[in-house]
């Protein structure tokens, strides 16, 4: 009965440490192909503010959320991309950035603001296996 539940309770675990390397797999994916340095229009930003009402204290928060629509050509075709930012953007309709993108697959691209997902995820795995670490250990014990 013990492992039954060991194993319910860690499946969400599990399916976060694998959803995390799969994100930081295609975001360093991303980093490698995106060779090729071109200049993006911000076209739209989008705001919305969204209302979060705590379900225990009741306490309401209300988030920003930023939709930000880029423009760039690449051989003579234009391509469109999309950022969400949550609560701040630093972006304002007209902007002119530097993004790269992919030259064998324009459609995808890469910011260097992306990069700081990576480190997030790349310190996540030490703590996602001293955690395991801890439950193994503990699971030994009982």
């Amino acid at each position: 009965m013990f492992w039954i539940i060991a194993i319910i309770a860690g499946l969400p675990y599990a399916l976060i440490q694998i959803f995390s390397v799969y994100c930081l797999i295609k975001d360093i994916k991303a980093l490698i192909v995106c060779t090729e340095i071109v200049y993006a229009q911000v076209t739209s930003v989008n705001h919305e503010t969204r209302r979060h009402e705590d379900s225990k204290t009741n306490k309401v928060e209300y988030i920003d959320y930023y939709d930000v629509t880029f423009k760039y050509e690449y051989n003579g075709k234009e391509y469109t991309t999309h950022k969400s930012y949550k609560e701040h953007t630093v972006y304002s309709k007209g902007d002119t950035i530097s993004l790269k993108i992919n030259p064998r697959n324009p459609k995808e691209s890469w910011m260097r603001e992306e990069f700081k997902t990576i480190v997030i995820l790349i310190l996540a795995l030490p703590v996602y296996a001293f955690i395991d670490f801890l439950v193994y250990t503990m699971i030994d014990y009982m």
